[in-house]
């Protein structure tokens, strides 16, 4: 769809609206300019805005600034966690829910009694909804099947209901199951309000058009269940180099022919940072022994440098690589230069379990901010 059919499916008179919005597509853009319309238009009552994160929640914050008084934009957890505290004798929940669930990491506890005191009292579920006559919900692929369902209860009750998301984004799911389970839950929703997807990359439009529009195929590949070949023609803005593993024991520690090794030593020295993103606490250490320099390994560094790097380590060098599902959560920078290195340390991989930072995305994503130089690069080792 186009963005303007897009924002015309936002403001229809649909209950329960659905986008789904692969990465630098302009899903922020079009949850705030719709918040900011159905805010105005509002007679009573507030447009909720729901994140994941508190970083989520400032930049909707920033957004909407000039309705401020008519949008409250909470993280999904602190929402239930207030409805929590309104009634936490009937949930069986210490008087201070906040600071429990907190100290505890309970917030999935809360959640699940929530859901069950607004799926059971219409009551409930109606002042909320009178509260909130719009919700808008971010990233809503993370929420979990109690955080959906306590959504939909108030959705249910009357208010209208805008989702936000992409399948491909998966990041907080512990196990293949929650995954099916998310999926399932997201591919039911195509049938229960309006539908729509953002196709345009808007975020290598000044930079690298050619990327944007590749990583949207190998989004669609990979959602299809195909693998992405990484040796034929790559646009600018990839680079994709290859490394074997010369360890005598490969799984217990890395090596590289002096040939291989060159290159790598050649980037680290002329950047100022790395980014480690790695399959467990053991290859950290392995990284470590074998690349020993200005980065530290596994460890998340300030990000003011002009040259930051991402590794990732755990593919296997195939002539055609099935990558991970994670792969679409590319949020590259759109003039990004980069050199993907990958060495051959895991038979293995599983990229939907190990390899995910909330913060930096999964495979081939490193988030960066407008201010930040466009010299991004990353190594998957």
């Amino acid at each position: 769809m186009t963005d303007d059919e897009v924002a015309s499916l936002l403001r229809s008179d649909l209950p329960l609206v659905t986008i789904e919005a692969p990465a630098g597509c302009g899903m922020t853009h079009q949850g705030s300019s719709f918040a900011m319309d159905a805010a105005s238009a509002l007679s009573k009552g507030r447009v909720l805005i729901l994140t994941h994160t508190h970083a989520a929640r400032s930049v909707f914050a920033a957004r909407t600034r000039a309705v401020a008084s008519r949008v409250e934009i909470r993280t999904i957890d602190s929402f239930l966690t207030e409805i929590a505290s309104i009634y936490h004798r009937t949930l069986d929940l210490p008087p201070d829910v906040a600071g429990w669930a907190c100290e505890n990491d309970r917030y999935d506890v809360v959640a699940a009694r929530c859901r069950q005191l607004l799926e059971s009292s219409a009551s409930v579920a109606g002042a909320a909804s009178q509260r909130y006559p719009i919700i808008i919900c971010d990233e809503h692929q993370d929420a979990s099947a109690d955080q959906h369902h306590a959504v939909v209860a108030v959705h249910s009750a009357g208010s209208n209901l805008r989702l936000f998301g992409d399948p491909m984004q998966i990041i907080f799911a512990d196990s293949e199951a929650e995954i099916r389970s998310t999926l399932g839950r997201w591919a039911a929703l195509k049938d229960a309000g309006g539908w729509g997807e953002l196709s345009t990359p808007h975020r290598w439009s000044s930079g690298t058009p050619e990327l944007g529009e590749w990583i949207l195929d190998a989004r669609r590949v990979l959602s299809n269940g195909g693998s992405i070949d990484l040796t034929g023609n790559l646009p600018r803005g990839l680079r994709v180099l290859f490394a074997e593993n010369s360890a005598k024991v490969p799984h217990k520690a890395i090596g590289m022919s002096r040939e291989h090794r060159a290159p790598i030593s050649s980037l680290l020295r002329q950047s100022e940072q790395l980014l480690v993103m790695t399959v467990g606490s053991e290859r950290v250490a392995h990284l470590n022994a074998f690349l020993v320099g200005p980065c530290a390994f596994g460890k998340a560094t300030p990000a003011t440098t002009s040259r930051p790097w991402l590794l990732a380590s755990g593919i296997t060098p195939e002539t055609s690589m099935r990558l991970p599902t994670a792969f679409c959560r590319s949020s590259l920078h759109p003039a990004s230069d980069f050199r993907l290195r990958a060495t051959a340390i895991a038979s293995k991989p599983r990229w939907s379990r190990d390899v995910r930072d909330p913060r930096a995305g999964c495979l081939v994503s490193c988030k960066q901010s407008r201010t930040t130089s466009s010299r991004n690069r990353l190594i998957v080792a």
